[in-house]
């Protein structure tokens, strides 16, 4: 599965009328208004809300110094 693929897999999950713009990137509706990118790989509110709808679970692993989810 490519990045963009996933970003927009990501979008549907969250309820957002996506779509793909002449630039690639995947942009949303704001406020009615002007138009958004959705990035959760590069926006760290849009990746948390995508943490919080699934409701994952992040431990850190010091001795390998790595992150997991469970």
């Amino acid at each position: 599965m490519e990045d963009l693929e996933a970003t927009r897999l990501c979008a549907e999950a969250m309820g957002i009328a996506a779509h793909e713009n002449d630039d690639g990137a995947i942009r949303f509706l704001e406020s009615g208004i002007h138009y958004r990118k959705y990035d959760p790989l590069h926006d760290d509110a849009q990746a948390m809300a995508l943490v919080k709808r699934f409701d994952i679970k992040l431990t850190k692993r010091p001795a390998y110094n790595t992150w997991r989810t469970v």
